[in-house]
């Protein structure tokens, strides 16, 4: 009897050594370094992926589906008010960020990304999806009257997501001089909250807002 060969397995142990190779930057991938990393031979890789983009492509895909599931976990799959959820994924997406590998990672791949047009594809498509992902909780929040209902949720959705993405940035090349972007980003979701949202989102506070939260004007 033919032995049992779990092809998906195996490629799924091969992206996640090109991404730990990856934290390197991309110019460390090479065939040789992901059979290291992974053990493969460079024989039972090639099978696999064939060249230097087919493994980029799915290391990326591997990191957008860890990234979409950490999002579901916080956005989708709680059972909290929606204006609490968007607090918590603004919570989870700034506390010290920037040294997580899949989040290296994935800036690498923005460069390339610009240039290559595949990749770029893909790299929209994964946006895309994060932008509906959180755009969805706003509406939710809008129909329980947290936020106005007349506002844009896809725009305040872009909005959210710039801030995660410029504060990581901040994260990574301030590093002497690092303000406290979970308080600046809860502030900005003060802004966008209505007055029951806001009550709401300082009830939850275990503790009296912090100075960031406090140069919020609060009507």
């Amino acid at each position: 009897m033919p032995k049992y060969i779990d092809h998906e397995a195996r490629k799924a142990e091969v992206a996640a050594a090109v991404v730990r190779v990856a934290q390197g930057g991309l110019d460390a991938v090479t065939l040789r370094a992901v059979s290291k990393e992974s053990g493969w031979s460079t024989g039972s890789i090639a099978h696999y992926f064939p060249d230097k983009e087919s493994l980029l492509e799915a290391a990326f895909a591997l990191i957008t589906e860890r990234s979409r599931r950490s999002l579901a976990k916080v956005l989708i799959d709680g059972d909290r008010d929606p204006i609490l959820r968007l607090r918590d994924f603004l919570d989870a997406k700034t506390d010290n960020v920037a040294g997580q590998p899949d989040v290296m990672v994935w800036f690498a791949f923005l460069g390339r990304a610009l240039i290559d047009r595949e990749l770029g594809g893909h790299q929209q498509e994964a946006y895309e999806a994060w932008v509906e992902m959180v755009r969805s909780v706003i509406e939710e929040a809008q129909a329980a009257g947290d936020i106005e209902s007349d506002r844009d949720d896809t725009g305040y959705a872009c909005l959210l997501l710039a801030l995660v993405d410029g504060f990581f940035l901040q994260q990574s090349f301030m590093r002497d001089y690092p303000p406290n972007h979970r308080d600046l980003a809860r502030g900005a979701l003060l802004i966008l909250a209505t007055r029951q949202g806001r009550k709401k989102l300082l009830e939850a506070e275990s503790a009296p807002a912090s100075a960031p939260l406090g140069l919020i004007p609060i009507p």
